[in-house]
């Protein structure tokens, strides 16, 4: 009985151990080792190498924003989730062709040219280095004054206001090839062009004076001024100078044939006029290059296709559909592109808010024939005409 008595006391002291203990373990969990601890290191026994090492890798982390990235990311998706929303306007410049030439002129930086023009006109402000090497050696920069000249001191005054470079250049080397002593070289180019005004006026976003530097275009200043309006014209941008129209350009002619007009050197006070745009037109389907496009007042579906880069090999050319808003309903017009690509003279007009569009041509081969069974070889066949069964 004493002995049935102990064992039950033994188990209930092991039970009541193993309780308090499980109790413990729950009550306090171990502590999570976190990743990536740093090992502590004694400065002291490392070499300048290791210290710097160190050193660099904890600044490149502690200047960090540990939220950056995901920052960054949410911005981006963010703003992709907008971009996706908005439905492109049909008088956008974003869709309409020959818009994006101002964008790229906005990025041309005119003045990092190493050589100008030889017919780049000198004027008042320009600034023109002249170096020698070789016998002597010397280099100097002039700035043409406000009576047109330079002056090197030991040449006196060098009058080179309007003279191009290509002359201006000739000359300034036979003046100082007179006081230079044999196997000198003699080199002049064009240090940092003079800066003008030109005004600014018209479909554009920011019109007004504009600062640029005299090897601009009109198209490098059209971007400065922030680009045209959704309404801007690109096929006939005027340049005015004294009030009389000096040259029109058309944006359409330079990017498919590299037409820039007259190629005019803008000068203080000229004038940039960017008119009304005359009518714009959307070529869609089977188009090489389905866009807006901005037409003159003349132009049709031959010209449209034209700019379009012509229509794809797959084009069902023969029924091109023109779909017109005419007193308050739409029409459509079925025109035959093949007939007037052809005909010399033949076209069909456009008017603005046009739609043009080229559907597929219907899928499926129309002359062949497929031959199956206990043939040598079952396959599909081309039917000519006045072919017969046994020819095949």
């Amino acid at each position: 009985m004493q002995s049935a008595i102990s064992r039950v006391f033994v188990k209930s002291v092991l039970f009541f151990t193993l309780f308090i203990a499980g109790f413990t373990a729950t009550a306090q969990p171990p502590a999570e080792i976190p990743e990536n601890v740093p090992t502590t290191v004694d400065p002291k026994n490392l070499s300048q190498p290791q210290l710097r090492a160190l050193l660099e890798d904890q600044n490149k982390d502690a200047g960090k924003d540990k939220n950056a990235d995901l920052y960054k990311n949410n911005r981006i998706e963010k703003d992709s989730v907008v971009e996706d929303g908005i439905k492109g306007s049909a008088y956008s410049p974003k869709n309409t062709y020959g818009a994006n030439v101002f964008q790229f002129a906005a990025s041309t930086s005119v003045n990092e040219l190493s050589t100008p023009p030889l017919d780049y006109p000198i004027g008042v402000g320009d600034q023109i280095i002249v170096s020698l090497w070789g016998a002597s050696e010397f280099q100097e920069d002039y700035v043409v004054a406000r009576d047109g000249s330079i002056f090197p001191s030991s040449l006196g005054k060098i009058y080179v206001q309007g003279l191009t470079f290509e002359n201006m250049r000739s000359i300034i080397y036979s003046r100082f090839k007179t006081v230079t002593p044999s196997g000198t070289n003699i080199s002049i180019s064009l240090g940092q062009p003079r800066t003008i005004v030109v005004n600014v006026g018209g479909e554009v976003k920011r019109g007004g004076p504009v600062t640029v530097q005299a090897f601009s275009n009109a198209f490098n200043v059209i971007a400065k001024a922030g680009g045209v309006t959704e309404f801007g014209n690109l096929r006939n941008i005027k340049i005015k100078r004294n009030g009389r129209v000096i040259d029109e350009l058309d944006v359409y002619k330079y990017l498919i044939s590299g037409d820039f007009g007259k190629h005019i050197y803008l000068q203080n006070n000229d004038f940039i006029l960017v008119d009304f745009m005359e009518k714009k037109v959307l070529a869609t389907g089977q188009f090489k290059r389905p866009m807006y496009y901005q037409l003159k007042k003349d132009e049709g579906v031959k010209a449209l296709i034209k700019y379009a880069g012509g229509m794809s090999s797959e084009a069902l050319a023969s029924a091109l559909k023109v779909i017109r808003t005419t007193d308050e309903k739409q029409v459509q017009h079925d025109v035959n592109a093949n007939a007037i690509l052809k005909i010399e003279g033949e076209d069909f007009p456009l008017m603005d808010g046009d739609i043009v569009k080229v559907n597929l041509v219907k899928p499926g081969i129309i002359n062949k024939i497929e031959i199956r069974g206990e043939v040598t070889y079952p396959d599909t066949y081309e039917l000519r005409k006045g072919d017969r069964l046994f020819d095949l």
